[in-house]
């Protein structure tokens, strides 16, 4: 299992060509995930995201409801990430 962690901060112009794009690199695998940790972004980034994960269950969401910094998000979503290889 291959997990993709992606804090993501007013992101939304870029958040659809990115899983587009790492969607497709990870063809060949046959599991992975994508944890996209939302860190309190005011902009439209987690329903976009929300949008995606509706369609794709191997994309997860972690709302923050304010800013906490990258690396609080990269620490909280480690607690989701049993497997072989993180990507961060």
């Amino acid at each position: 299992m291959i997990y993709i962690l992606l804090p993501v901060f007013n992101e939304e112009g870029s958040l659809e060509k990115f899983y587009r794009e790492i969607s497709n690199t990870l063809q060949e695998f046959s599991k992975w995930e994508i944890i996209f940790i939302d860190d309190g972004s005011d902009d439209d980034s987690n329903k976009i995201i929300s949008t995606i994960a509706d369609y794709d269950e191997r994309i997860m969401l972690i709302q923050f409801f304010r800013n906490f910094g990258k690396a609080d998000a990269l620490s909280e979503v480690f607690n989701y990430a049993r497997c072989d290889i993180v990507i961060t």
